[in-house]
């Protein structure tokens, strides 16, 4: 992508422009990426470790897991709490509560099951994840684009 010559770019600025367009371009498919990423955790951290016998789940906090370009440069990880409805069940209201401050957006909730910090590590794993593989998932989103940040 960021070749220069004849054919290709045919001075420093516009190869320039074209490596920003595609790093930039290459933060859909890491969000994509990181979004299933994301679900894989807290499906194994809150949905696997029991099977509720009072009601019957539906998956909206789990789904509503996204992530938003929010520059060239930026994208944020939240979730989408339009994509989740509170509504009256024969137990009461279904509860929900903030997973844990410091997150990109206010929206971030979670079903409230356990007191004993469990959505805090879950928080913290997450956030580990996002640390630790939203580098190697971009730069090979990059280089699929034929950027190389190595």
């Amino acid at each position: 992508m960021a070749r220069y010559g004849r054919g290709y770019y045919t001075d420093l600025s516009s190869l320039i422009a074209g490596l920003q367009k595609g790093m930039s371009e290459a933060l859909v498919p890491t969000g994509d990426i990181m979004v299933e990423g994301i679900k894989d955790i807290i499906k194994q951290r809150l949905y696997d470790v029991y099977e509720p016998s009072t009601y019957d789940r539906t998956y909206q906090v789990l789904n509503s897991v996204s992530f938003n370009k929010t520059g060239e440069t930026e994208i944020e990880f939240y979730f989408d709490d339009n994509a989740i409805t509170v509504s009256a069940q024969d137990s009461g209201w279904v509860a929900h509560k903030y997973l844990q401050d410091g997150w990109t957006t206010e929206s971030m909730i979670t079903d409230v099951w356990s007191s004993d910090g469990m959505h805090d590590d879950i928080a913290y794993e997450v956030k580990r994840y996002i640390r630790d593989e939203f580098p190697k998932i971009y730069r090979q989103c990059c280089k699929s684009l034929g950027i190389s940040l190595e």
